[in-house]
């Protein structure tokens, strides 16, 4: 339907064309329809991040050093870097989460006692448009206020993980 529709406008622009009458393309079929399926929702471990700026000095530095500390002492580092393996992250503004259902009760225990919170956190494929990464991070940027876009290495899916905070 879509390229019968091009096809229809590239014959009527060629004729307008001809006819000296101004044409203005149809709207992008991106923009008639979401650019993701929303495919599940499910608790993630999250770090807080109180800091201003992750970005000023070692923020950065001292963050991850606390949340490999926190995640060790609650024996869920192997889950924490597993996950992550599996998924690329390739844009984000959350530095420290997990998912809740790959954690022992005791781990997930330790990490909310540590200051971690459980949260919902809404899973968005972004697999049927395949726009480019800069575009879909724009997007992403514009429309969630806290998310993280990963690719599955398995399947080479993008998903976009927000963080309904």
């Amino acid at each position: 339907m879509a390229m019968h529709l091009m096809y229809s406008y590239k014959n009527i622009k060629e004729l307008c064309n001809e006819l000296k009458i101004a044409v203005t393309p149809p709207p992008s079929i991106e923009t008639k329809k979401s650019l993701y399926r929303r495919i599940n929702s499910i608790p993630f471990l999250v770090k807080p991040m109180v800091l201003a700026n992750i970005f000023d000095g070692d923020n950065l530095e001292r963050f991850a050093e606390e949340r490999t500390e926190q995640l060790m002492l609650s024996r869920a580092i192997n889950h924490h870097n597993e996950f992550w393996k599996q998924h690329e992250t390739l844009s984000g503004n959350v530095y420290g989460a997990v998912p809740a259902e790959l954690l022992t009760d005791d781990s997930v225990r330790m990490l909310e006692n540590a200051g971690w919170d459980q949260i919902e956190v809404e899973i968005l494929d972004f697999g049927g448009i395949r726009p480019d990464y800069q575009n879909l991070v724009t997007y992403c940027n514009k429309n969630f206020e806290r998310f993280i876009l990963v690719k599955e290495t398995s399947t080479e899916t993008v998903l976009g993980l927000v963080f309904n905070l």
